[in-house]
């Protein structure tokens, strides 16, 4: 039987701690749910993972450049 540890199995780490870990893990959970509607990633268009690595981080720039046009702009829509 293999042993599993969880973040809210140790108890040295504060509530607020333990919170604070779960809300940076949501935030990343939005990105990669705004990544996926706004650009459309749902599948790879390659099985390895370099092809993998590079749809992702070319993906991510586009949201980036994306973002900053839409600052740079002042638009409000999405």
């Amino acid at each position: 039987m293999r042993e599993k540890a969880f973040c809210t199995n140790n108890f040295e780490w504060s509530a607020s701690m333990v919170a604070g870990l779960y809300k940076a893990r949501w935030a990343v959970e939005l990105l990669f749910k705004e990544l996926k509607q706004t650009l459309q990633l749902q599948s790879f268009f390659g099985e390895n993972q370099n092809a993998v690595e590079w749809q992702i981080w070319a993906a991510m720039l586009t949201h980036l450049v994306l973002r900053y046009i839409k600052w740079k702009n002042n638009v409000a829509c999405s």
